[in-house]
């Protein structure tokens, strides 16, 4: 396990992150579904579909609901989709709030940390996709952001090449995915940037990784607390 205790602008160096399941779907299925009883309720829905236009960088930005916050980033003032996830392992329900999102193909140029970047320069990624959401856990504001990473190549040598970058995510020292928020992309009420203390999870299957960071809006977040990186587990995959 590693306990988050980074600079939010140097690599991540952690120590004792949770050990991370590996799950077997592919990246964009949906995970398979479980139980029903209520944990989080999340937020009250908005926009069903999503409805945007992109940026240059590929930041959704739907009509009317982003203004400028400088040629780095945008602010969004309204949500771009909520998601209902009332089919998880845990059998937890949540409401989840989009806010901003976007798709990338070089992921190389979207990641920080010497060991991570190389990794993706050897390794060319098919796509990125990043979103900054909100949802409640236990009657609490969590905020998380959330990078997802599909590898090219074949199967199953690409399967060891996605297992193979999630060990090294979990890894101190090694650098990581840039968020949104790094990249200067944020919401209305959102933070600056992810905690120096959040709960964090890495999941893999087959060509894909998903990496979330997350934190309590009301108060601090201890480190890797339990139900934020349950809530991980939970929508790897749901939205």
């Amino acid at each position: 396990m590693r306990v988050p205790a980074r600079s939010y602008f140097q690599a991540r160096s952690t120590s004792a992150r949770g050990v991370l399941a590996v799950i077997g779907l592919a990246v964009g299925a949906l995970a398979s579904a479980c139980t029903s009883s209520t944990l989080g309720a999340g937020h009250p829905g908005f926009a069903t579909p999503r409805a945007g236009t992109s940026t240059p960088s590929g930041v959704t930005r739907p009509s009317g609901s982003v203004s400028s916050s400088g040629s780095a980033g945008t602010v969004a003032t309204k949500p771009v989709r909520t998601v209902a996830v009332d089919k998880t392992a845990s059998g937890m329900k949540y409401t989840v709030t989009v806010w901003v999102e976007d798709r990338q193909a070089d992921c190389a140029a979207h990641a920080y940390g010497a060991a991570v970047t190389t990794y993706l320069q050897a390794h060319p990624c098919e796509s990125m996709s990043r979103a900054l959401a909100t949802t409640t856990v236990g009657g609490h504001p969590v905020e998380l952001a959330r990078e997802s990473i599909g590898f090219a190549g074949q199967a199953p040598a690409v399967y060891q090449v996605a297992t193979d970058f999630q060990a090294l995510e979990e890894k101190d020292g090694t650098g990581s995915l840039a968020d949104l928020l790094r990249e200067g992309h944020s919401f209305t009420g959102s933070s600056a940037r992810i905690p120096n203390t959040d709960a964090f999870d890495a999941e893999a299957q087959d060509s894909g990784v998903t990496i979330v960071d997350s934190w309590y809006l009301d108060g601090p977040t201890p480190a890797n607390t339990a139900a934020l990186v349950a809530m991980a587990k939970d929508l790897f995959l749901q939205f």
